[in-house]
């Protein structure tokens, strides 16, 4: 590419690029279906003026995006967050479109010979690594960065090139969930743990590998799960040290709370955490089960031992998650009761949900929704399972096979991250309706009335163990994302 107009397009390629139709036809994709759909009127309102305003001048025409919000009409406004996040992600995109074009081009001149595998489909694209990079430098990372005042969200232009290389799905954070084993054996667990499992638990070494891979890739949070976690507290410590050398924004630990006996165990339990570095991220948190099914093993007495002592150590509140059986919609009512008369209404966050019928609450009635009709919003992080494999979301699926991405200890997070993306499995179910996958397969399972996204997807893809075939019919719908650019060379 001439040198000169390279320099031109560094200089103008954001700078005078002109927000216009395809821009408004992406927004939905890339801010999200249901941020765009009305559950955020404030934030669609707020693009759409400022869109609108950008397709008739071009972002060099103001100084900053600040400067942009003084000419709108009405009261002065500064970006919200949210929107610079937004306008972050359009701009990406400009470049992610010029990225698509050259990949099928290269797909439709040079198509893989015919039962090519699809990772073999994605490296031949290896071939335009040159021209990929050539696109990517022509545009001025660092004055779209400065011009959206990404500082202020924590992002930069180094952040802009990750998500360019990953924009597929954005992947919030890493999940362990590195044991099964656990001291009760609740009737809900859509895991199956329990007393019995101990055997199945993942090595420290290649979790602390992983945790050091993360802000290369990009990824500031890591959860801690199980099972029972707190079964292990020299691995917690490990995991959490790690996290803070690692300068995570958060690390977040779940459990059932059974170590807090009393105030001071619950306080020394607390006090070691955070001597390894726990809670000294902004965004760390601990979220205790707390539902009816753990009360069966686990008195709700001791949660409140918890959240008084975590609120008096470390000044926040304590997440509560509550499952929902389908005879106790009076729950909800009941729980905010109990904690308002046990004085710790201001030291909980309180999360309901209903009770999935997997692993071993099959049998359990349950009361889930069919929102199979809309994409999964779920698949934004890398959860590595007790059983060694790596999924792309929080699953309630630790056995659906269907949407495996890897193992632990068989790639680095970078191999993960660019098997995820490239999906077109994942590809499909994130941004279409579920149920219609089932118009791509062979032999679709038939659908379960009334099922939830996480219970659909596993009867659908779950039992997909080799998804070659369907991944072949996806193919010519996915995006492809076969680079990394980051950094100055873009490596």
């Amino acid at each position: 590419m001439d040198q000169q107009v390279l320099t031109a397009d560094r200089e103008d390629g954001f700078g005078a690029y002109s927000l216009g139709h395809d821009d408004i036809l992406d927004l939905p994709r890339i801010v999200g279906f249901s941020r765009i759909a009305g559950k955020d009127k404030a934030l669609r309102a707020e693009l759409m003026t400022v869109m609108t305003l950008l397709g008739r001048h071009p972002p060099k025409a103001f100084v900053t995006l600040a400067a942009l919000y003084e000419a709108l009409p009405g009261p002065p406004a500064t970006p919200s967050a949210a929107a610079i996040e937004s306008l972050r992600d359009l701009f990406v995109n400009v470049v992610d479109r010029r990225l698509q074009k050259l990949y099928r081009r290269r797909l439709s001149r040079r198509p893989p010979a015919p039962g090519a595998r699809h990772v073999d489909k994605i490296a031949s694209l290896e071939a335009v690594r040159a021209e990929a990079f050539a696109i990517a430098l022509s545009y001025d990372w660092a004055w779209l960065a400065r011009w959206l005042d990404l500082a202020r969200i924590g992002d930069s232009a180094e952040g802009c090139l990750r998500r360019l290389s990953n924009f597929a799905f954005d992947v919030k954070r890493v999940n362990f969930r590195f044991t099964y084993h656990c001291n009760i054996a609740c009737r809900h667990c859509y895991n199956d743990s329990g007393p019995d499992r101990k055997a199945q638990r993942l090595d420290l070494a290649p979790m602390l590998a992983i945790v050091g891979q993360m802000p290369a890739v990009g990824i500031d949070a890591l959860n801690l799960s199980g099972g029972e976690p707190f079964l292990y507290p020299d691995v917690l410590d490990a995991m959490i040290a790690a996290g803070r050398g690692a300068s995570l924004r958060e690390v977040s630990i779940f459990s059932n709370g059974f170590w807090a006996t009393s105030e001071a165990k619950a306080r020394q339990t607390l006090t070691r955490l955070a001597d390894a570095g726990f809670m000294q991220g902004p965004g760390d948190y601990l979220k205790l089960s707390s539902g009816v099914y753990h009360q069966e093993f686990i008195n709700f007495d001791r949660t409140l031992i918890a959240a008084r002592t975590y609120h008096a150590m470390f000044g926040r509140r304590m997440k509560l998650d509550v499952e929902l059986p389908a005879d106790k919609k009076s729950l909800v009512r009941d729980y905010a009761r109990r904690i308002t008369a046990e004085g710790v209404r201001g030291m909980v966050e309180v999360g309901f949900r209903p009770i999935a019928p997997l692993g071993r609450a099959a049998d359990l009635e349950s009361e889930e929704s069919a929102h199979v009709d809309a994409p999964c919003h779920d698949i934004n992080q890398i959860v590595f399972d007790a059983d060694g494999l790596a999924r792309p979301c929080c699953g309630l699926n630790n056995e659906n096979h269907g949407v495996v991405i890897g193992g632990l200890g068989k790639q680095d997070l970078r191999a993960l991250v660019k098997s995820m993306q490239n999906d077109p499995v994942l590809q499909f179910i994130a941004h279409n309706p579920l149920a219609t996958i089932r118009d791509h397969m062979e032999n679709p399972p038939a659908p379960l009335p009334n099922a939830s996204p996480c219970t659909s997807c596993q009867a659908t893809v779950g039992a997909l163990r080799d998804k070659a075939p369907l991944q072949a019919r996806l193919f010519d719908r996915q995006k492809l994302y076969p680079f990394w650019f980051t950094g100055e060379q873009l490596e």
